[in-house]
């Protein structure tokens, strides 16, 4: 079965718990919806910096190129899973378009620029209808063929694993913050796809403070993401029935 995401790390790193028979076929993230709904291109006039990873140079090309849902299309996927993490960035208006800036491009000369001569699209009541109308434009897209979209509903954890049990994180206002708008945009989702199509961890949601990716909400402990594998799996069967 071939797999494809477009979402985060969250998703990305359950992966590494599922079986050979499901091959991951495409993966973009660092992209808002809104952003990679657009249909206007941005064009790099000139090469990114080798200071940025290969990974990191193709998920910046692919946001401001908008490129990245043709592409997973392309990889012609048995199942997509969607997770909406990476709509913690900001997104500017920038060049007649909308692009996504994310944490790597931000430090190089063109997320400066972005900032300068661009205009911040701010996360307000507007904002929200306007993801529900992208989201609806992208999921049209995948949702064609044989291929079966699912929703990873993943949030910040408000807590994090500890050698004494678990302890709070500092930033509960920001991380509480954040996770009402990713339920503002699940909802959103779920107006147009079925409610089996959303998977949602059941068990303590924990940040990991020994994560392979640092210490962060969004780097959980391990049965998170065997959850999460176990529901695609269980999915990914229904799908090939």
């Amino acid at each position: 079965m071939k797999l494809a995401i477009f979402g985060s790390c969250v998703t990305r790193d359950v992966v590494a718990h599922l079986p050979p028979s499901i091959e991951l076929v495409s993966y973009i993230a660092r992209s808002s919806v809104v952003s990679a709904a657009q249909k206007k291109p941005y064009r790099i006039e000139e090469e990114l910096p080798d200071s940025i990873g290969a990974f990191e140079r193709r998920m910046i090309r692919h946001d401001l190129e908008k490129t990245g849902i043709e592409s997973l299309i392309q990889s012609n996927p048995d199942i997509v899973v969607i997770d909406l993490i990476d709509e913690r960035f900001q997104v500017y208006e920038y060049s007649g378009t909308l692009v996504t800036l994310s944490a790597r491009i931000a430090k190089e000369r063109l997320g400066a620029e972005i900032r300068r001569k661009g205009r911040l699209f701010r996360r307000d009541e507007d904002f929200g209808k306007y993801f529900s109308q992208c989201a609806e434009l992208i999921l049209g897209r995948l949702c064609g063929g044989k291929t079966r979209v699912l929703v990873n509903e993943a949030y910040w954890a408000e807590r994090h694993a500890a050698d004494d049990g678990t302890k709070l994180y500092d930033d509960l206002v920001n991380i509480r913050r954040n996770n009402e708008r990713l339920s503002q945009y699940y909802n959103s989702l779920r107006r147009f796809l079925p409610k089996e199509n959303f998977i949602r961890y059941d068990g303590q949601l924990l940040g990991d403070p020994k994560h392979i990716w640092g210490e962060s909400p969004f780097h959980y402990t391990a049965p998170y993401y065997q959850y999460i594998a176990r529901k695609i799996v269980e999915l990914g069967k229904e799908q090939c029935a």
